[in-house]
């Protein structure tokens, strides 16, 4: 073999491409850029191979696996992804030995995508509403999902990606409050207890006593009536 250095630089990179290397068990081998990639992407650290009844040809569940609930039987292939409401996932990512729970747990009350690694145009953005610990199978995680929208359908033995939706985290919500009261009942519906700043029609900040009374709703009770602005986030 001539030395590296001689080799013509190809500044024009396809996915067909191939490079030579040596397998786990020391055999020389030709990898396609293609496949070097698809690799990368399920094993980011997020990633999960979708199993239906026969786990992959395995018998039993997979650590780096996850499953619709109910799972889909044998001759089921793919699971619409505005059909999905909750979904069975390992604590462990595909190729990964550290447990991602505290991850998980991140996950509740807040919105998260689902998407394909190999096509970001198959996806589905959920409110995951719970996220409970298997009682048989404990490095299995059961997360409960609200559908709000998406694409396509996750299929068998794909690899998919679960993480927080950036465009939906932090909500913030603006309350004007146009007639003057001393007690301003506001539905923001951010699905959280949000900070509030208070502004009066005089341009000031006000001070009041708040009461949440959900996840979606709150009340302002002020000494005095007046009008203004409530900044909640």
């Amino acid at each position: 073999m001539a030395r590296i250095n001689t080799y013509v630089i190809d500044s024009d990179v396809t996915k067909d491409d191939k490079l030579i290397g040596s397998d786990v068990g020391g055999s020389t081998r030709n990898y396609s850029l293609e496949n070097i990639s698809s690799f990368l992407k399920n094993s980011n650290g997020k990633s999960y191979v979708f199993h239906n009844s026969t786990f992959g040809g395995y018998g039993s569940r997979q650590s780096g696996s996850m499953c619709s609930v109910p799972i889909l039987n044998s001759g089921q292939t793919n699971k619409n992804f505005s059909a999905l409401i909750k979904l069975k996932v390992s604590k462990f990512a595909n190729v990964s030995t550290t447990a991602s729970v505290n991850t998980l747990n991140t996950f509740v009350d807040k919105d998260i995508i689902i998407a394909d690694n190999l096509n970001e145009d198959n996806f589905g953005v959920y409110t995951c509403t719970a996220v409970t610990q298997d009682s048989t199978e404990t490095d299995f995680y059961d997360l409960d999902l609200t559908y709000k929208n998406g694409n396509g359908a996750m299929v068998v033995d794909q690899f998919y990606s679960i993480i927080l939706y950036s465009g939906a985290q932090d909500k913030s919500f603006k309350h004007n409050q146009v007639s003057a009261s001393n007690t301003w009942v506001i539905n923001h519906n951010l699905n959280k207890f949000p900070n509030i700043v208070v502004i009066d029609s005089a341009g000031s900040q006000a001070i009041g006593a708040v009461t949440h009374n959900s996840k979606n709703q709150l009340t302002l009770s002020f000494s005095a009536s007046f009008s203004g602005v409530a900044h909640l986030n």
